[in-house]
């Protein structure tokens, strides 16, 4: 197993997703700067290739300019966002259920994380033949005791799933894929940090977000629905927003959370999630993940892509913030 441990301040790790991207708005950045460091790694997770990234402390500075100083959701009834007569269960179940029928669709994610000023960015690959076989690489950040942002991937095979987590032997033993669906139970602190694994437990019929919403009202969080339309790629997409925040009463006793999910109206699918949290006694912690969704027809998938791997073979990186 190979695992590198770097004093790094940002990340990235690109994998080139195929096919024409369906169209939604693009990640953005508060500040100008280069382009993401890119790497001409192999798309399986199990034989990485090519320049590492993660040896090139000059190229991590230059580009840092490149990932968001702030990222959080905006505020309710800002940025176009107006409330709306739908109920956030409602955006919740239909996203769960897009997601559990999901078949020959691929997808590029964006995730970037602050966590008390150090910032990484990573681009993870989506590859789902079916709501068995799949390939989901995702941005995984620990917060305690000391900040850490690294790439994983969770793999279904047809009958069992398994994850390159940080063990021994860099991957989970294999359970039954029907497994997966109970995931998605977590409390919404757990939820808004582990959100770009946990959403795809609704592959196996889980429900992350009725989970999250079902959380948020137990702790007593506000959850608000809401609406926009705005433009991208030349034409006018109406979105949806589940937002979910803390109540100003209980900031100074318990801290700040706010969580919002954005839904695309066209094909009912989260295409943004972002999540800042600053809980007491905790490192603040902001969360952006974005997708750009292939819905093309006649995808073609890689077999070796929903292969889990011999632990001998697999290749964890791992970058300390």
């Amino acid at each position: 197993m190979r695992k590198l441990c770097l004093p790094l301040l940002a990340l990235s790790l690109v994998i080139a997703a195929c096919g024409k991207q369906e169209e939604a708005p693009p990640p953005k950045t508060d500040n100008a700067g280069g382009p993401p460091i890119t790497s001409n790694t192999d798309t399986s997770p199990t034989k990485p290739t090519g320049d590492d990234p993660l040896k090139s402390m000059e190229n991590v500075k230059k580009n840092l300019k490149a990932i968001q100083q702030n990222i959080a959701p905006v505020a309710p009834g800002t940025k176009s966002w107006t409330k709306t007569k739908t109920k956030a269960e409602g955006f919740a179940l239909v996203a769960e259920s897009r997601l559990a029928a999901l078949k020959a669709v691929s997808g590029e994610a964006t995730t970037q994380v602050n966590i008390a000023g150090q910032r990484g960015m990573s681009i993870s690959k989506i590859a789902i033949r079916n709501s068995n076989e799949f390939l989901v690489e995702y941005a995984k950040v620990t917060v305690e005791p000391q900040p850490l942002f690294q790439k994983e991937a969770l793999v279904g095979n047809g009958k069992t799933y398994a994850t390159n987590a940080l063990s021994s032997t860099g991957w989970s033993p294999a359970r039954p894929v029907t497994a997966l669906r109970d995931e998605g139970k977590l409390d919404v602190s757990r939820w808004a940090t582990e959100f770009p694994r946990t959403l795809f437990s609704a592959l196996q019929g889980g429900k992350p977000l009725t989970n999250l919403l079902t959380a948020a009202k137990a702790e007593g969080l506000t959850v608000l629905a809401e609406d926009r339309s705005v433009t991208a790629g030349g034409r006018v997409v109406k979105q949806h927003r589940i937002f979910i925040s803390r109540k100003p009463e209980d900031l100074k006793k318990k801290g700040k959370f706010d969580c919002e999910v954005v839904i695309d109206d066209l094909r009912m699918m989260p295409v943004t999630i972002r999540s800042a949290i600053a809980e007491v006694g905790q490192k603040p912690v902001n969360l952006e993940w974005t997708i750009r969704w292939n819905f093309a027809l006649a995808q073609k998938f890689d077999d070796k892509s929903f292969v889990i791997p011999n632990p001998s073979g697999s290749a964890n990186r791992t970058a300390k913030l």
